[in-house]
């Protein structure tokens, strides 16, 4: 790492009117940490970079700065110290939007090639930001890969759309408005059709079933997008959807071809693309919470283990147990269990998939009454 980056992380941190004492109480870093990582006694590393990015609220730039003076890419890295002396020329307090329009220009300036990794990087970032950061972060991406594909475009740049439409679907939900992320997967589903990858055309529909499963959607519309998807999450989903209909044997049929398929996907532990062993657990759970199977249920949550980074999941785990005793009967036990982790989790982390499985639980008192009153 070059001197420069710890010159721009001091100027970036006076720019916002902060001293080293004040900087580390909002990192999980020492100041004397900070003021070395600054003098250049010490490397910066990528957490230190995103420590900075979020405390100063410079919308990425530096986490930009790191990678270009990681990988050598003179040009994107002058670009970003460029920026970041904008940055400090605005002075105290530099709104966010600013930071976000430069973040988009350096991000102008990435060749074609850069796009896989900004996907991956994107997948990762859903697993482990707040909605909020991460559609802030995913906007600028979007915004800048219209205008690369208006500009240059390329097989790769069409690639990365369908994901990132997807992804962008996916945090809108998170942050309430379903009907928005409607619009988004099915323009996701249009892009990917339109690539001819038939790998990338199934994962778009495969999770796009999924989500909408999680997110309220009738059984029936998922059966029908995921028919002929030999896509794990497809699968899942389809196994969700029987389940949620009463029709246990099909609920299991579905279940054995996701285990069959997962056999041979990718596991890795962090990014949203990959199925790993705990969040297969986990949505197995929920198929078996759906048939009111309280022990199939448990047994697959003993074995969810989400790692730290992600661990913000721990809420999903529990109301899907709370899922499981409401559909088994135990009504009263479900809707105790599934108050109590919602007065647990902070309001900004209450996604649209943590309370469906909330009015998933309520909607079984609902049904009963409407039993007893017959």
């Amino acid at each position: 790492m070059t001197a420069s980056i710890g010159q721009a992380l001091r100027a970036s941190r006076d720019a916002a009117g902060l001293s080293i004492v004040q900087l580390a109480r909002l990192t999980a870093f020492s100041a004397s940490h900070l003021r070395s990582v600054e003098n250049g006694n010490r490397a910066v590393t990528r957490a230190i970079a995103e420590a900075y990015d979020r405390a100063l609220g410079t919308g990425g730039i530096i986490v930009d700065l790191f990678l270009a003076d990681e990988k050598g890419a003179v040009v994107r890295r002058r670009e970003a110290l460029s920026l970041l002396g904008t940055v400090s020329a605005l002075g105290v307090g530099a709104p966010q939007l600013i930071a976000e329009s430069l973040r988009e220009s350096l991000l102008s300036a990435c060749e074609t090639g850069d796009w896989p990794e900004i996907v991956i990087e994107n997948g990762q970032r859903f697993m482990t930001d707040s909605p909020g950061e991460f559609r802030t972060h995913l906007t600028g991406d979007l915004i800048v890969l219209r205008h690369s594909i208006s500009q240059r475009d390329s097989e790769m740049t069409r690639i990365a759309a369908p994901r990132l439409m997807t992804l962008h679907g996916m945090v809108i939900a998170n942050l309430g408005d379903g009907s928005k992320a409607a619009r988004w997967y099915r323009a996701a589903r249009l892009a990917a059709d339109q690539t001819g990858d038939g790998h990338l055309r199934q994962w778009v529909r495969g999770r796009t079933a999924f989500r909408l499963g999680y997110e309220g959607a009738q059984a029936h519309e998922i059966l029908a997008l995921a028919s002929g998807v030999d896509d794990i999450e497809a699968k899942l989903a389809v196994a969700q959807a029987y389940a949620r209909l009463g029709e246990g044997e099909l609920a299991k049929s579905a279940l054995a071809d996701a285990r069959r398929i997962h056999e041979s996907a990718d596991k890795s532990e962090t990014t949203i693309y990959a199925m790993p062993p705990w969040r297969m657990a986990l949505s197995t759970a929920y198929v078996y919470a759906l048939m009111g199977k309280v022990k199939e249920c448990e047994t697959e949550l003993a074995s969810v283990a989400p790692p730290a980074a992600v661990q913000r999941w721990q809420s999903q785990l529990e109301i899907q147990r709370a899922v499981a005793y409401a559909r088994s009967g135990d009504v009263i036990g479900g809707i105790q269990l599934a108050d109590s982790v919602l007065r647990d989790t902070l309001p900004e982390e209450r996604s649209i998939v943590l309370m469906e499985m909330y009015r998933e639980v309520r909607s079984c008192a609902s049904r009963i009454r409407q039993i007893g009153g017959k």
